[in-house]
């Protein structure tokens, strides 16, 4: 009961300020315990089951979403099993005909952040040209930083981008679109033009969508890339100040599948990792927990099942340990025999 409650809060309260010191909790993990032990009926605290079921029930429709994605990473991984994985070519430009690509991949082989470490680190210009059917993407370098991004599918337009963030409305959508085309200008030179966003916030607005079409590439199991050196688009405006290796990092972070990355470190997660002479890009900013585990990998060779048990989450010791492998700041050590 309330009352109840309230004499279990007070004696562990007045334990805590005791006068006489010996009198109080020695420590405060026995100040945490006696709290709570005195917590009771709806206050008692969860077991990892109860929170489970109830994070799962306030987030069914995420958590749903999650292993459908997983699924599909599982379902790409096992039809890419059987082939030989080998160089891919992405769909080809008219402009392209007769030159072949600087670089082919394949993303189930030589993995996205690999590949933009190394355009990054060589301060490549240039068009990349992701495709994965029906999906294609093409991303404008200009060393090493993306400065302009295409796409065919519909939703990624920046119109329909400006309506999903409701900058704008439908109705003035199709009001700007006519007046693009009507006087042979850009979408966002309409839009300026009617007044209808500021052009400060419509340039915010852009850069935030490259961004977000450059993260959902993360979430690609496979697919096919070519790069051609050289490539500029006619016009890119502004520089958007987008950085290669703090995107990389935000890609690895939070969008990479998590069966991608197991697949990358597999088969065997007790293999040492250990860091490499590279140094640490200025654009990955680590998080309080990544600084601890990148403390405990400057001690020495580990392997990311000692670092997931070190960190206590074995997906944050995975995707660490991938993002360093990936962009050549760890490797993984020789099997030991």
């Amino acid at each position: 009961s309330e009352m109840c409650i309230r004499d279990r809060l007070r004696a562990v309260l007045e334990k805590a300020l005791a006068r006489n010191p010996e009198d109080r909790f020695q420590s405060a993990e026995d100040f945490r315990q006696a709290l709570l032990a005195s917590a009771i009926g709806p206050l008692a605290p969860m077991d990892r089951e109860d929170l489970g079921h109830m994070v799962r029930g306030l987030f069914s429709r995420e958590y749903e979403a999650e292993r459908a994605r997983d699924a599909e990473v599982d379902t790409a991984i096992a039809a890419g099993a059987g082939r030989r994985l080998g160089p891919a070519s992405g769909t080809p430009d008219p402009e392209d005909e007769g030159r072949a690509p600087d670089l082919s991949a394949d993303l189930a082989t030589k993995s996205l952040p690999r590949l933009l470490f190394d355009l990054a680190n060589g301060r490549c210009t240039g068009r990349l040209t992701l495709t994965r059917k029906p999906v294609i993407k093409t991303v404008f370098l200009k060393d090493g930083n993306p400065v302009f991004v295409a796409s065919n599918v519909e939703k990624e337009l920046f119109g329909e981008y400006l309506v999903a963030r409701g900058a704008i409305q439908r109705r003035q959508l199709q009001q700007a679109l006519d007046l693009a085309a009507g006087e042979g200008i850009r979408l966002m030179e309409a839009i300026t033009r009617l007044q209808m966003v500021a052009p400060h916030q419509l340039f915010a607005l852009l850069a935030d969508q490259v961004r977000d079409r450059l993260l959902e590439l993360f979430s690609w199991p496979d697919g096919a890339v070519v790069f051609h050196d050289g490539l500029e688009p006619a016009d890119v405006g502004l520089p958007l100040n987008i950085d290669t290796v703090a995107l990389v990092h935000e890609g690895v972070r939070d969008h990479v599948p998590l069966g991608v990355i197991r697949r990358r470190l597999q088969p065997d997660l007790k293999r040492q990792v250990q860091r490499t002479s590279a140094p640490i890009p200025p654009g990955i900013t680590f998080s309080g927990r990544e600084q601890k585990l990148m403390r405990r990998l400057d001690d020495g060779p580990v392997s990311v099942a000692e670092l997931a048990r070190f960190d206590g989450a074995e997906e944050n010791a995975l995707r660490l340990a991938y993002l360093l492998v990936e962009g050549g700041l760890a490797e993984q050590c020789p099997p030991r025999t």
